[in-house]
């Protein structure tokens, strides 16, 4: 299933997306940009949620605390860097420290002045693009959590991404656990992905669901070929 804008469709994290084909290069992944669907969680009868990015430009992940966003962000980065798309991220939280040295993967800022300076970069990048006529490199920013982000940037930048981004294919993949800590200017941008937690009030669940998280290996999805270069967000 392809998710729409304004899915409400309860749903839960993989554990670990399926393994696609590298991409080849940059190449590749422009001829393939209107075809990509990045496996993001599975409905109650088992079936995929997928995003399209050519289709839905931005898309929020929401969910409690415990549902699995960051998971699933994660995996959808973890999708994108394999996929030779240029990869920018955006966090609050440790656990993407793993993607500082992976091919494709041009930031991860973690500190506010670096988050500041990513979107900038991007919002800077919209705009060369924009007066360009050209097929560009798809590229996308993930945001953990959009609630505490927003706090560190240039809002004005981010409602560009997410206004015109789809027109330079730039696209922006958020968390949000509060929609009232952000603008609905901005939340009237991004399409929805309703994350529900796995224990349904069971700790003895909710338990051995973090262990199940804590077994999954990024590194097979690592991609063994580079199409970009880091980006300096200071």
């Amino acid at each position: 299933m392809i998710i729409r804008p304004g899915s409400d469709v309860g749903t839960t994290s993989l554990v670990q997306p399926p393994l696609h084909p590298e991409a080849a290069d940059t190449a590749g992944a422009i001829a393939d940009y209107d075809r990509l669907t990045v496996d993001l969680a599975a409905d109650d009868d088992g079936e995929m949620q997928r995003w399209r990015p050519a289709t839905v430009p931005a898309l929020a992940i929401v969910g409690e605390c415990g549902s699995g966003k960051t998971v699933t962000a994660q995996n959808a980065a973890a999708q994108f860097a394999r996929a030779h798309w240029a990869v920018h991220i955006a966090a609050c939280y440790d656990e993407y420290g793993q993607f500082a040295d992976w091919p494709n993967v041009r930031a991860v800022a973690v500190r506010p002045t670096e988050q500041f300076g990513l979107v900038n970069y991007l919002a800077d990048l919209l705009w060369q693009r924009l007066r360009v006529n050209a097929r560009h490199a798809p590229a996308v920013l993930v945001v953990d959590s959009l609630c505490e982000v927003v706090k560190n940037v240039d809002v004005a930048g981010l409602d560009e991404l997410l206004r015109l981004g789809m027109r330079a294919r730039i696209h922006v993949l958020a968390t949000s656990y509060d929609d009232r800590l952000v603008s609905a200017e901005i939340r009237d941008k991004l399409a929805t992905l309703l994350l529900r937690r796995r224990d349904y009030g069971s700790m003895a669940h909710f338990e051995a669901d973090k262990r199940r998280f804590a077994q999954r290996d990024l590194a097979v999805l690592r991609p063994a070929r580079s199409s970009y270069g880091p980006v300096a967000v200071n």
